[in-house]
This record gives C-alpha cells, structure tokens and sequence, in this order.
C-alpha cells in the first residue's frame, strides 16, 4: 500500500539497509526454498534531495567515483554495469502511481560487492526507498522487497 507524505517532498531522504550474511541455506531462498540469514552492520546508504532535472547518482565503489545520469522516468539495460540498478528502479516505479521528482542521489557504501553478502539486494532496495521517500511516498516493507526482486530478477535478470 502505498502511503503519501506530502511534508517531505522537498527534504532530503536518506535511507540505510544492511547486508546479509546466510547461515544455512545458502541460494536456497532464490528458488523459494528457506535459508537462515542474519543482518550484518555492513550496509548501503543512499540520500535522495532535489535537483534540477533528471536523476543523477554519485557513488564511489571501491575507490572509484562513478556517476550516473539517466531521464527521471528510468531505463531497464541489465548491461548497464554497477550503476543498472538505479534507472531500472525509476523505470520499475514508473509503472506504479509514483511520480519521481528530479533527484540527485549519493550513495555510501561500507558493504563490499560481489562477496555474497547481498550487496545488489541491498542497494537495489535502498535506491527504491530513497525514490519512493524523495516522491513523497511510501512503501511497506514486503512490497518495497517484492519491487526489488521485480527490478534484479524481471528487469535486470540477476538470479
């Protein structure tokens, strides 16, 4: 269900979500199986404030400073590299009654990619929220996750 919060449309947003280390069940939960899993304090943080025009994210993963710069309606390009996940959640909320804003994002990141610790998981959820936050809505949590896994696995194929 979606929630409006007229207030802090024009605030910034900031949002943080942890990684994830799998104790048993490792890949299990891809297929719809169980798995026990624990939230580490490893995360990703992304702020959300208003821009000029179009949606704009800095980052810096792993030493290098990336930046991105898309039209604020999103676009699905599972090539796109580390960054695809960004005009792919905009294009994923462009479906719903979710109008996105302008909008720079900075992402902050001590979560490492690529170990397993559901980096992609994290920072395609928190990028949702902070777009959703920044349009001034908000999502509950199961379908927040449920338009995270639509965006890795429908839109970008990631397992």
């Amino acid at each position: 269900m979606i929630a409006e919060d007229r207030e802090n449309r024009t605030m910034s947003q900031t949002v943080r979500y942890p990684g994830r280390a799998c104790l048993l069940g490792e890949h299990c939960d891809w297929w719809g199986g169980a798995s026990l899993t624990v939230p580490l304090e490893l995360g990703i943080r992304v702020s959300a404030k208003p821009a000029q025009h179009g949606l704009h994210l800095k980052t810096t993963l792993e030493g290098q400073a990336l930046q991105g710069h898309w039209p604020i309606d999103g676009v699905v390009d599972p090539a796109g590299g580390a960054l695809r996940f960004v005009p792919a959640a905009a294009a994923a909320l462009r479906a719903r009654p979710i109008t996105i804003p302008p909008v720079q994002l900075t992402v902050e990141a001590d979560l490492p990619a690529g170990r397993g610790l559901s980096s992609s998981a994290a920072f395609c959820v928190a990028v949702l929220d902070a777009l959703v936050r920044h349009a001034g809505c908000r999502l509950e949590g199961r379908e927040l996750a449920a338009l995270a896994t639509h965006v890795e696995r429908d839109l970008l194929g990631v397992a």
